[in-house]
């Protein structure tokens, strides 16, 4: 049974589940994630490159606070960033 959205631990994220929640996203909701970074005045050139345009389309494609994102271990946030910017950026 999957666990609902809102109450996920960011310490459960998986590459699987990480792209199957990309996948689900709209356009509506990829512009509400970079809403949140430019709240957090990351002036990134090109957002796919910003970890914290990472972590915020992480937290909001599994309904989690950013802060949850940005709790995780470093290399664990990096590889994840890593995989959000591969699945925007690739053919």
């Amino acid at each position: 049974m999957e666990e609902k959205k809102g109450f996920f631990d960011a310490n459960k994220i998986t590459y699987e589940l990480l792209i199957e929640r990309l996948q689900e996203m709209s356009g509506r909701d990829l512009i509400e994630a970079t809403k949140a970074v430019r709240i957090e005045s990351d002036d990134t050139f090109l957002k796919q490159a910003s970890l914290m345009w990472q972590a915020a389309v992480i937290a909001y494609a599994f309904d989690i606070p950013v802060d949850d994102v940005l709790d995780l271990p470093s290399k664990k946030l990096s590889k994840l960033g890593i995989d959000v910017q591969a699945f925007f950026l690739s053919p």
